[in-house]
């Protein structure tokens, strides 16, 4: 007995009966596709899981963090100690400064004698 042979059979039966082939049909389909979902599903997530994991690292990420820190902890230090040498510079190149200032104001000589002529 063929596929068509089996379809017409199924066409001659009671609507009831061709209802319970149809359910039937339906069943074993959707039992199908569940199983390939199922499945599609655990291979996704096994290969999602292990790109997060290669992407994350979580393994040196303590490692790599606390050797940032130390980075930064030294990069500040380093900045201290510049601004500490460039305000010392500042400061003398002003004391400097203020002396030279301080000799162009004083009077060399008596600078209140004019020469002009008195009558």
């Amino acid at each position: 007995m063929g596929l068509a042979e089996k379809i017409e059979a199924i066409k001659k039966e009671p609507e009831h009966i061709r209802l319970r082939y149809v359910w039937f049909s339906v069943f074993i389909s959707m039992f199908f596709i569940i199983i390939l979902w199922v499945f599609s599903l655990q291979v996704g997530n096994t290969n999602k899981s292990e790109d997060i994991k290669q992407i994350v690292n979580l393994d040196g990420l303590g490692a790599e963090i606390e050797q940032q820190k130390n980075t930064m902890q030294q990069t500040v230090k380093d900045i201290q100690d510049s601004s500490a040498s460039v305000g010392a510079t500042m400061n003398s190149g002003a004391e400097e400064t203020v002396t030279n200032k301080a000799t162009e104001k004083a009077p060399v000589g008596n600078s209140n004698s004019a020469s002009f002529p008195t009558q």
